[in-house]
């Protein structure tokens, strides 16, 4: 994830981005049954991959604390179907 022009490692997001997170992946019916034979935080890094995972010049996560848009790039994951995730296609 990047912020402010900085990367934050998965694990150090704040508690609220990660339930935020959490709860659009639950929402997600097409990425949880994609992600089911994951361990939770092992689907859940990976569904935030598969959305915010392009390297660009736009944060994902702005000063204010506030989530960008999911991004439209092939993460390369063999067998991935995240471009069929409805998470993928809008904010």
């Amino acid at each position: 994830m990047y912020t402010n022009g900085r990367r934050i490692a998965f694990a150090d997001l704040h508690g609220d981005i990660t339930v935020h997170f959490y709860e659009r992946m639950l929402k997600d019916e097409v990425a949880m049954e994609a992600l089911r034979h994951m361990e939770y935080q092992d689907a859940l890094e990976r569904f935030v991959y598969c959305l915010y995972g392009a390297a660009d010049s736009t944060p994902d996560i702005n000063d204010m604390g506030a989530i960008g848009p999911a991004e439209n790039f092939n993460c390369g994951i063999t067998g991935c179907n995240c471009s069929t995730w409805p998470s993928k296609k809008y904010p």
